[in-house]
């Protein structure tokens, strides 16, 4: 006797499904658990905003009045001896004198080959690091330690 064929996608209304198939077949779900699982979020996200708003009463739940990088205050009532040494280290800063003496340490810093290259090898093994042997003699004279 020869099996008969049955054509699955095309099952007229009605006709119930073959067993091999029905464990591949969703299921509708009744529309009082959709109902549930929607009362539940809401439920729960307006829990969590009322407590986000009794727990801290100047931070809101999407806005917040505090700064994002709090800062220390000022210190209040410099010494004397503090603004003097300010205005002096203001006043050699803004100078004509220490413009012309930083310009002229920075024409003798780039004046020096310091190329480097990502394939370099360790320190003392590659020879291309000799390079910054000069421009570390160049910096310890031009800014010596006091």
């Amino acid at each position: 006797m020869a099996a008969k064929q049955i054509n699955y996608t095309l099952l007229s209304q009605g006709e119930d499904i073959p067993p091999p198939l029905r464990k591949h077949v969703r299921k509708n779900r009744p529309v009082w658990l959709w109902a549930l699982v929607g009362m539940v979020i809401i439920t729960v996200t307006f829990t969590i905003a009322i407590y986000q708003i009794v727990i801290d009463e100047d931070d809101h739940f999407f806005t917040s009045n505090k700064p994002g990088c709090p800062q220390y205050p000022p210190l209040e009532n410099p010494s004397d001896e503090r603004r003097k040494l300010e205005a002096k280290v203001r006043d050699e800063l803004d100078s004509a004198a220490f413009f012309d003496k930083s310009l002229k340490k920075l024409q003798g810093a780039i004046q020096i080959p310091t190329e480097s290259y990502d394939d370099m090898g360790k320190v003392g093994e590659d020879s291309r690091w000799d390079i910054f042997a000069e421009f570390h003699v160049y910096l310890k004279e031009a800014f010596p330690l006091m």
